[in-house]
C-alpha cells in the first residue's frame, strides 16, 4: 500500500466513523448545523452543541460575534483573500492585544485561571492578503506605538535608575536598625519606585530562539506576535539542529505556560514566566509541507499546537453567499483592538514586569456546556476511541476554545477600570474587565477550533504516515547491518546472526535513536506498536515468540 493510499485510507476511516455519529446525534450535519452530545435524552440534547461532525472548508464566520463577522466579510470583499485567511489574522490579532488582559477560569473549578497561547497557520495557494488584512488592523497600534515608543524608553530608563538607587540607598541603612523598622523603611522606599513603565512590544520576524527570548525577556509584556513566513519559520532558517530544537522547547513550554530559563547575548540571563504567545503564520502547503515531513515535527506534535488553519481547500478567493455589513467595521474592530492594547496591563510591583491578568468568568449555561463537552471529548479520545489517533491535536480543544471566547467577550465588551489592589482602593491598579464568557462566545471559539481541527487532520495522517514510513525504512536497514555484524561475535550473538530480533536486543542496538515518528520517552514503545507491526505488514519482517519473548525475523530478500 502506497504511502498516499494509506493516508486517504486513514482519512476514509475517520469519516465513516464520524458519519456513525452524524447518524446518532440526528443525520448529516451541514455548514451551519451543529450535532448533538450521544446518549442524552431528546430534551437535554438542544442544550449542548457539539459542532465535531461539521465537515465543511467553510470558516464559520456566521458563527463569529457581529463586529467579528461583518469586519471579515467587509475584508473579504475588499482584499479579494479568502474568509479563512482574513478569519485567522483578526482572530490572532484580536488574541495578541487581548491575551496580556485575559487569564480564563477554569471550567470545572471555582478557583485557580488557566494559562494557555494561541497558535495559528494558515495553508493555502498563496498567502497574499494576509499581510493587507494584517496592516489594515494594526495600522492604529503601529501609529500610535510609533509616537509613543521613544517616551516609553526613556521612562524606562528612568525607573531602573530610580530603582538602583533606592536599592544603593537600601544597603547603606544602619545596621543598627531592628528588622521590623528596616522592613518598614524598605517599604516606604520601594513604594516611590512606582510600577515600571509598560512598553508595548510588537511583531517579530525573526524565528529564532534568540530573538524569541529577547523579545518575551522581563521588562516587556509577556506576550509575542509573531507574523512570518511559515516555511522559514518551522525551517528554522538554516539553524543548526541544536539551536532549532532550543527554539522548539522555547515554544512548547510556553504553550504549556511553564517558565523558561536562557541566556542572550545581548540581555545575560532571561528568566520567561507567565508568556503566551499569538501566532500568525502563513505558508504554502508545497513548500511547508514536504519540510515538516523530512523533520518529522508533525509526528511529534508540535505542529498539532496550531489548532488555527486555513487549508489547501481554501485556496484562492471564494466568493461567500452573504450580504455585506452596510456600515464598515474594519475601522471600528482596529480601534477597539488599539484601545485594549495601549491599556496598561497589571503588573507585580514586587517582580517587575510580571503580568497578572483578571480572571475571566463563565456564566452558568457557558461552563455546563463546556463540562459537557469535555466529557464527551474523554470519551472520544480513549484507546481505540472515534478519535483517539488525534489525540495530540485535540487535547486543549476545551481550552482553546474558553480563551477564543474570552478574547471575543473582551472585545465586545471590555471597559477600562481600576482594579483594587491588595484590599486598598487607592492603590487600584488599571486593568480591564468584561462581561462573563457567554454561551453564544463559548461556541463561537468551539468552533472556530473545530474547524481547525478538521481542516489539519488529512495533512496530520499524511506526515505521519510519511515519518513511519521513514522509520520503517531505517529499522530495517539497521537490522541488516547489525545481522551482518552479529555473524562475527560468536555464539552470543547467534539469533541476531540470524536475522532474529527480541525488544531487548533492538533497544541495545541503538534502534531507537532518531526515529521520526517517536517523541521523548516513547521511542521504545513507538518502535514495538507501529514501526514493527509497519513493517510485518508489508511482509518485510514476520513475528514470532523465542523462549516467551516477542521477537522479529528479517525474512530473506
Amino acid at each position: 500500500m502506497s504511502e498516499t493510499e494509506r493516508s486517504s485510507g486513514n482519512i476514509l476511516q475517520f469519516e465513516v466513523a464520524l458519519g456513525r455519529i452524524q447518524a446518532q446525534v440526528g443525520g448529516v450535519v451541514g455548514a451551519s448545523d451543529i450535532p448533538t452530545v450521544p446518549n442524552r435524552t431528546v430534551a437535554d440534547r438542544a442544550a449542548v452543541p457539539i459542532p465535531v461532525g461539521d465537515l465543511s472548508d467553510t470558516f464559520p464566520v456566521n458563527e463569529l460575534p457581529p463586529m467579528f463577522r461583518d469586519s471579515i466579510i467587509e475584508l473579504h470583499h475588499a482584499i479579494q483573500a479568502p474568509v479563512g485567511l482574513i478569519g485567522m489574522v483578526e482572530v490572532t490579532v484580536a488574541a495578541f492585544v487581548a491575551q496580556q488582559h485575559i487569564n480564563v477560569r477554569p471550567y470545572d473549578s471555582r478557583t485557580g485561571s488557566d494559562v494557555v497561547s494561541i497558535y495559528s497557520l494558515t495553508l493555502g495557494e498563496t498567502g497574499e492578503g494576509k499581510t493587507k488584512a494584517f496592516s489594515i488592523l494594526t495600522r492604529s497600534i503601529k501609529e500610535w506605538a510609533g509616537e509613543n515608543t521613544d517616551q516609553r524608553e526613556r521612562d524606562q530608563v528612568r525607573w531602573t535608575a530610580h530603582d538602583a538607587a533606592i536599592s544603593r540607598e537600601i544597603s547603606c541603612l544602619p545596621l543598627t536598625m531592628g528588622s521590623a523598622e528596616r522592613a518598614e523603611k524598605e517599604r516606604e522606599l520601594r513604594a516611590s519606585l512606582g510600577l515600571r513603565p509598560w512598553l508595548a512590544g510588537g511583531d517579530l520576524s525573526e524565528a529564532s530562539a534568540e530573538g524569541m527570548i529577547d523579545a518575551l525577556r522581563q521588562d516587556r509584556p509577556s506576550i509575542l506576535l509573531i507574523n512570518d513566513e511559515a516555511a522559514g519559520f518551522f525551517g528554522g532558517y538554516g539553524m543548526q539542529a541544536e539551536n532549532r530544537e532550543r527554539y522548539k522547547s522555547i515554544l512548547n513550554s510556553l504553550w504549556s505556560a511553564d517558565g523558561v530559563s536562557g541566556r542572550t547575548r545581548k540581555h545575560g540571563a532571561i528568566k520567561l514566566s507567565g508568556a503566551r504567545l499569538s501566532v500568525m503564520l502563513a505558508g504554502q502547503p508545497d513548500k511547508v509541507v514536504p519540510n515538516l515531513r523530512d523533520r518529522g515535527d508533525m509526528a511529534h506534535g508540535f505542529l498539532a499546537r496550531f489548532l488555527l488553519a486555513n487549508p489547501r481547500s481554501m485556496q484562492g478567493f471564494r466568493e461567500i453567499h452573504i450580504e455585506r455589513p452596510d456600515t464598515p467595521t474594519s475601522d471600528v474592530v482596529a480601534a477597539r483592538l488599539l484601545e485594549i492594547y495601549k491599556h496598561d496591563p497589571q503588573t507585580k510591583p514586587d517582580n517587575g514586569f510580571m503580568i497578572e491578568p483578571f480572571i475571566v468568568e463563565w456564566s452558568e449555561a457557558a461552563r455546563l456546556e463546556a463540562v459537557e463537552h469535555r466529557r464527551w471529548l474523554e470519551e472520544q479520545i480513549k484507546p481505540g476511541a472515534l478519535l483517539e489517533p488525534y489525540k495530540p491535536l485535540i487535547a486543549r480543544v476545551v481550552q482553546i476554545a474558553a480563551r477564543l471566547a474570552a478574547v471575543f467577550s473582551l472585545m465586545e465588551t471590555g471597559e477600562p477600570n481600576r482594579m483594587v489592589f491588595q484590599g486598598r482602593s487607592e492603590a487600584g491598579l488599571p486593568g480591564m474587565t468584561c462581561a462573563p464568557i457567554s454561551v453564544e462566545n463559548w461556541r463561537a471559539g468551539l468552533a472556530v477550533v473545530w474547524y481547525s481541527f478538521n481542516q489539519w487532520r488529512a495533512v496530520l495522517d499524511g506526515s505521519v504516515a510519511t515519518s513511519l514510513t521513514k522509520d520503517a525504512a531505517k529499522v530495517v536497514n539497521h537490522m541488516q547491518v547489525v545481522k551482518d555484524r552479529a555473524k562475527d561475535q560468536g555464539p552470543s550473538q547467534k539469533a541476531v546472526a540470524e536475522g532474529i530480533f527480541t525488544l531487548a536486543a533492538m533497544q541495545r542496538a541503538g534502534f531507537t535513536k532518531g526515529l521520526a515518528g517517536a517523541s521523548g520517552d516513547g521511542a521504545l514503545g513507538y518502535l514495538r506498536d507501529e514501526v514493527m507491526p509497519y513493517l510485518v505488514e508489508r511482509g518485510q519482517v514476520h513475528e514470532r515468540t523465542l523462549r516467551q519473548k516477542q521477537c522479529w525475523v528479517l525474512n530473506h530478500e
